[in-house]
């Protein structure tokens, strides 16, 4: 069975805590590629989209139902998709599902909740109002209410707790309907950004891992009309065919759908961009040594040669010459054993993560300074507000401005939502989320503000509700900062996977391919990121992906027909 064999590589993959536990999963995976075991489970792959995450690599499966999926190359070009409107009307809708089943409402305090849990009894059903702390393990549907105009406001958070607190084999209905998008674009104002949740990026996570549920965010890019609400909301929960993230304007219903586009070339000198920036100009990279990120910089660098402060949580302490430079953890725990006599295994890890933390940020800044940048180190986390936002006073003052920002900030902590803890989910999350209203309200002169997303916002990823929600918060603060501040060159990067980004070893990456999953190459990476950059495009968010274009069109398809039903 498909659905048994994907639950059981999911598993075993999120259920890994250590890296000897890691070690010998990859070294199992490559015994049986030698021996050629793994063949006979090529099947259970078939038409399944699948993001399967390794440090920080998001993977995303683009086999096709029916066909077998090609074996990649090294050399496997990056698919550029954007995202475009599609209306999707709903076609067929069944009033008999809510018959006897049990709903609980948020309430908004102005009456759309009551209004629903009406309509709901109507049809037969039951149902109530609820707040965040409430027990619903009795409910078969939680329906939660966030809008600009309510009394009550639902974070997240909220709808993490309330679905922790539910019967999760029982619960069938979980949807999120939400005008705080709209009323952001509307308002011409971001002093509530903060608002912004990422329940699209949630919702197709679940999906993944309780596929037989209907789970949805809707929002709506026009302020939820409480004469129509009732009605329009009825008619979402008894659709037969389950749209994972959908909006309305108006009355017109419609869904973002992925199509392959032209990559960007490259558009001559700095001085001829659509973007200018000085050899004076100040960047803030959050992030910025770590994983892909000083690669991708240290590339830039070469079009705008300026001022890159990198942002990471790690002190930058002074190291002795015994481990100055050493960057392999195995090499850097054996040193302090043999050298340095230490013995508490847990002291062991970590000082030698600290030790490769503060290698990776001199490795990091060794790149980018020597393509020709001026270089820089900051700690602070940018999870705390106050923190990052006395940071952000700091460099205003002594830079005197500041340009551009990446936030390509992001952890991992992957886990079933079953297994999921709040304080995880909440460190993930706001990762990625956090440092935006601080961003946007300290720096009103900003030219550049880039976003390291990932397909898992894109697509949904078993294992990761909380870095696909929180990652679509980035894109869908590009979307609004589009319409809004079109003067800020704003780009969403939904990444896939990345070669050299993790710990995959050969006979992991060949089993990946095997099931039509590719590596971005950090070069081919880099020029695209660049191009992007400088480019002439008015996307505010990019997917990319390697692999073989007509295997991205099947895969289109297949995620189109699975979403939408067309």
């Amino acid at each position: 069975n498909m659905e048994d064999g994907m639950d059981e590589f999911f598993e075993r993959m999120i259920s890994i805590k250590t890296f000897r536990e890691l070690i010998g999963w990859i070294e199992e995976i490559g015994a049986a590629i030698e021996s050629g075991t793994l063949e006979q489970e090529e099947e259970e792959f078939q038409g399944a989209q699948a993001a399967i995450t390794i440090e920080d690599v998001d993977a995303t499966n683009v086999s096709v139902a029916g066909k077998k999926p090609m074996l990649t190359s090294e050399s496997a070009e990056i698919v550029r998709m954007t995202l475009s409107e599609r209306p999707v009307p709903i076609d067929v809708k069944d009033e008999s599902i809510l018959k006897g089943k049990t709903f609980a409402v948020t309430d908004d305090g102005k009456g759309l909740a009551e209004s629903l849990v009406k309509q709901l009894t109507a049809a037969g059903g039951k149902a109530r109002t609820v707040q965040a702390d409430a027990e619903i393990q009795d409910c078969d549907g939680l329906v939660l209410i966030n809008t600009a105009t309510a009394t009550n406001h639902y974070t997240i958070f909220d709808l993490f707790t309330l679905l922790k607190g539910a019967d999760m084999k029982k619960l069938q209905w979980i949807f999120t309907f939400d005008d705080i998008p709209g009323a952001l674009v509307r308002s011409k104002k971001l002093t509530k950004i903060q608002r912004l949740e990422g329940f699209a990026g949630f919702a197709k996570s679940l999906m993944h891992e309780y596929p037989e549920k209907a789970i949805a965010a809707v929002t709506f890019h026009t302020a939820i009309d409480g004469k129509t609400f009732p009605a329009l909301a009825f008619s979402e929960l008894t659709n037969i065919q389950v749209v994972p993230e959908v909006f309305y304007r108006d009355a017109e219903r419609l869904c973002m759908v992925p199509s392959i586009e032209k990559q960007q070339k490259p558009n001559g000198k700095a001085g001829d961009k659509v973007l200018k920036l000085d050899k004076d100009a100040n960047i803030i990279v959050l992030g910025g040594a770590q994983g892909i990120t000083p690669h991708l910089v240290s590339r830039l660098v070469n079009v705008y040669p300026c001022n890159y402060i990198l942002v990471g949580r790690s002190e930058q302490e002074a190291l002795s010459d015994d481990y100055k430079d050493m960057t392999d953890l195995n090499a850097i725990k054996k040193q302090l054993i043999e050298k340095d006599g230490m013995k508490s295994p847990r002291e062991i890890e970590s000082k030698a993560k600290s030790i490769q933390k503060v290698n990776q940020i001199a490795a990091s800044m060794a790149l980018i300074g020597n393509a020709g940048g001026t270089v820089s180190y900051a700690s602070v986390d940018v999870r705390d507000p106050k923190a990052f936002s006395a940071f952000i006073g700091d460099m205003k003052k002594k830079l005197g401005h500041v340009d551009g920002v990446i936030q390509a900030a992001g952890i991992l902590e992957d886990k079933l939502f079953r297994d999921k803890e709040i304080e995880s989910f909440r460190r993930v999350y706001t990762t990625k989320a956090a440092p935006i209203e601080t961003i946007l309200r300290e720096l009103p002169d900003l030219k550049l503000l880039v976003f390291f997303s990932s397909t898992s916002a894109s697509f949904g990823n078993a294992g990761q509700c909380d870095y696909a929600a929180g990652n679509s918060v980035l894109d869908l603060t590009a979307r609004i900062l589009k319409r809004q501040r079109p003067e800020i060159k704003t780009i969403a990067f939904n990444w896939g996977p990345w070669k050299g980004a993790g710990m995959v070893n050969a006979g992991l990456e060949a089993e990946f391919k095997k099931k039509g999953i590719s590596f971005l190459q950090l070069d081919k990476g880099g020029e695209f990121f660049v191009n992007e950059i400088t480019g002439e495009s008015e996307a505010e968010g990019v997917i990319a992906i390697a692999g073989d274009e007509k295997e991205m069109e099947g895969f289109i398809q297949e995620t189109l027909r699975r979403q939408t039903g067309s």
